[in-house]
């Protein structure tokens, strides 16, 4: 684990390192390695930065990275999954909830799959919301108008399409295309859908909740919800955190007993 400066002189590099080396100098060895060491790291003869592990280097390497001694590293392109899903006999109530509902979710949905995958304006909740929507055919005439900075979804006669950032996690990306299922399943049957975008202190808690009312609820979305869940804030099983203190009090008692 190396890294390459573009500053030749070692003692140079080993003055910019001191910050980073928590405020320390850093330890000229002498023979054999003639390295200069600092905490995880060390600057070797032909003048590269070997670190002890890759959290050290990672940081290091953000750190050089704003003194200007190494070029940023290009971000990698990622990769895009998108998921059809037929929307065949839903209505313009139907498909206004289904836009409703990815408006109220939209934050918690882009930190369960942990990237900024889905968006909906206040301009298209808006026309939404004043539209006297019946028929498919009504909702695509409004909808059609304030497409403009929508993300995340492609609608048209026949099915939606969901698009998100694949992030290598086979099972959270299967947890996603379940998800989207339910979704449209949901959307059919709902009566009425606040689009206000959701962003609640305890967001395991309502995510699962939500999860379940669309019927991710079974012994078989287990995995999915869990996956789900995994890097949301809070606690699935407690309203507040008063409520999990409390219950960790109770345990804490009866173990004591």
């Amino acid at each position: 684990m190396t890294i390459k400066t573009n500053l030749d002189d070692r003692k140079e590099l080993a003055k910019h390192l001191i910050p980073f080396n928590h405020n320390e100098k850093l330890h000229y060895a002498g023979t054999p390695t003639f390295a200069f060491e600092g905490c995880g790291f060390r600057i070797l003869r032909s003048g590269e930065i070997e670190c002890d592990d890759e959290k050290t280097q990672q940081a290091l390497r953000r750190f050089l990275e704003e003194e200007g001694l190494v070029e940023p590293e290009a971000e990698a392109e990622t990769e895009t999954i998108e998921v059809g899903v037929p929307i065949d006999g839903m209505d313009g109530i139907h498909l206004r909830s289904l836009i409703f509902t990815l408006s109220a979710q939209q934050y918690l949905l882009n930190r369960a799959a942990g990237s900024e995958n889905f968006h909906i304006t206040e301009d298209c909740v808006t026309a939404l919301k004043e539209a006297a929507l019946t028929d498919a055919a009504s909702f695509f005439k409004v909808y059609g108008t304030c497409l403009s900075g929508n993300k995340g979804i492609r609608l048209n006669e026949e099915s939606a399409t969901f698009c998100f950032a694949d992030k290598g996690n086979a099972v959270k990306n299967r947890a996603m295309v379940e998800l989207f299922a339910f979704l449209i399943s949901a959307a059919r049957k709902a009566k009425r859908v606040q689009p206000a975008v959701k962003k609640p202190e305890n967001e395991k808690y309502y995510f699962r909740s939500w999860l379940l009312r669309i019927g991710m609820g079974t012994k078989a979305s287990h995995e999915s919800r869990m996956a789900l869940m995994k890097d949301l804030n809070g606690w699935s099983a407690f309203r507040t955190e008063e409520e999990a203190k409390r219950h960790a009090e109770r345990v804490k008692a009866h173990r004591n007993r």
